[in-house]
């Protein structure tokens, strides 16, 4: 079907949209020019309606008029991979890199302080997860301590609580935190800073076309994993402004 007026070009770079709960990527187009060769090519495409009974959607071709909307098949578009694929994570720009990194570091720094308290009920093994973004642990944590393969992980492996990068990081005395009046406090033991990154599972789920259930794959998180052994001591063990470890 011939467009109304100059088609406008599609969108670059890959495409997302959800209509009832399905993502789309891209589907083929056949395009028609004067006096040209018919050729097939990829378009990003959204869902406009759908008929269960014959199995067929209404595609909407991004970029273009409505139109050349048309009634394609679900067989079809889960062949051209348009249908049932594994829908990527959300990836922020690199402006904005330092802010949430900062915002990372200050969110992970706060757990660390809760986890700094005095009993004897728990263990004092410390475990600590907090999501992060690929990019922000690539530039601020993949150089910090002496890596490690424990148990098939890359553990980074952090000798003093005061290392100068997790103070630049987490701030002056993030290791250390007074508990009341009398001076009593707890610490990070040193020699037993580690943490390491895991990928979550996917996220699966089944999604209704046409009447035929399609499985969908959803990527999760990054994690890091902080870990370390708290200890505690009283105020006698304070020399020269610095408690004794």
């Amino acid at each position: 079907m011939a467009a109304e007026g100059k088609r406008r070009r599609p969108e670059e770079g890959f495409y997302k949209v959800v209509e009832d709960g399905v993502p789309l990527e891209r589907a083929k187009k056949v395009q028609k020019d004067i006096g040209k060769v018919e050729k097939k090519m990829f378009y990003p495409i959204e869902i406009v309606s759908r008929d269960k009974s014959g199995n067929k959607v209404k595609v909407h071709y991004v970029g273009y008029p409505e139109t050349d909307d048309e009634w394609r098949s679900c067989e079809e578009l889960v062949a051209e991979g348009a249908l049932g694929r594994v829908l990527q994570s959300f990836i922020p720009t690199g402006e904005s890199l330092e802010d949430r990194a900062a915002l990372f570091c200050d969110r992970l720094s706060r757990k660390i302080k809760l986890s700094l308290f005095s009993t004897k009920r728990e263990s004092p093994e410390v475990r600590i997860e907090q999501e992060i973004e690929a990019d922000i642990f690539n530039h601020w944590f993949k150089n910090i301590g002496v890596v490690k393969d424990i148990r098939g992980r890359h553990v980074h492996c952090i000798d003093s609580p005061v290392d100068p990068e997790l103070t630049k990081l987490f701030g002056n005395k993030w290791s250390e935190r007074i508990l009341n009046a009398n001076g009593d406090f707890c610490y990070v033991i040193k020699g037993t800073i580690q943490f390491w990154t895991h990928k979550k599972s996917f996220i699966k789920e089944f999604v209704d076309i046409g009447g035929t259930l399609f499985e969908k794959q959803i990527e999760n998180e990054l994690v890091l994993v902080f870990t370390f052994v708290r200890g505690d001591g009283v105020r006698s063990a304070y020399r020269n402004g610095q408690w004794k470890y």
